[in-house]
């Protein structure tokens, strides 16, 4: 009887393990296979990310808790992500980036709130990063033609090219790239890109995509974000 109240104990302890985790720590063991929204709003994308947590964890106290602190205008701020195998702490970050938020978790939720002054937060090299670089070198696009093509075209379709064309990875889900698009926050027109290049690597397309459209590209937590380039302080 003893040894079959101790084995209860070990089911209960094992099934409640992501219960018993701080919001930190959900944030990097909660995977989500794939993240798609289209112009959603901010706050659907938080109640989704919510939901999702706590199916993916397998209990409803297994989820991580969101608060969107903000207006209207903050709440309905239109979103567009697409990211595949990632995890939730991967997810918020490019959508604080990209809604320039202030993150802080506590024990119970992660609240989230306009940055008063934005700066962009530095990120240190991965592992992961390096097998992106590898990826953008190794990836052989036999033609591409752009004909004003907008930026975010352009970036839906290197990340096409990157599922279509990657013969690195075995198992087809972990094929191809994470990009993200970080539009201009101070608005105006989207850039449009014209150029034909034929038997060229990807990491060369998105070289001349971000000359031609005066975008930066870097890799952050595996992922190639393209975004306006950051002008230095004097």
């Amino acid at each position: 009887m003893r040894f079959r109240w101790l084995f209860l104990i070990l089911l209960i302890s094992s099934a409640t393990f992501c219960d018993a985790q701080s919001p930190a720590q959900k944030l990097q063991s909660i995977i989500f296979p794939s993240i798609e929204f289209n112009d959603a709003a901010l706050h659907e994308v938080l109640d989704f990310l919510q939901a999702g947590s706590a199916e993916i964890s397998g209990s409803p106290s297994g989820g991580v808790n969101f608060i969107l602190n903000g207006d209207d205008e903050l709440r309905n701020l239109p979103i567009a992500l697409k990211l595949q195998n990632v995890s939730l702490g991967q997810a918020l970050w490019f959508l604080s980036e990209m809604a320039r938020l202030d993150i802080k978790i506590d024990q119970h939720a992660v609240m989230l709130s306009e940055a008063e002054e934005w700066t962009r937060r530095p990120t240190k090299p991965s592992a992961a990063d390096k097998a992106v670089a590898q990826k953008l070198r190794g990836i052989v696009v036999p033609g591409v033609e752009f004909s004003s093509v907008p930026l975010s075209d352009a970036v839906d379709l290197m990340r096409a090219y990157s599922s279509q064309l990657d013969t690195s990875e075995p198992d087809p889900t972990k094929r191809g790239i994470n990009f993200v698009y970080i539009p201009d926050s101070a608005g105006g027109e989207e850039p449009a890109i014209t150029f034909t290049l034929t038997q060229v690597p990807l990491m060369e397309v998105l070289r001349y995509t971000t000359e031609l459209s005066g975008f930066e590209a870097r890799i952050e937590k595996g992922v190639v974000v393209i975004a306006p380039k950051v002008v230095a302080s004097q």
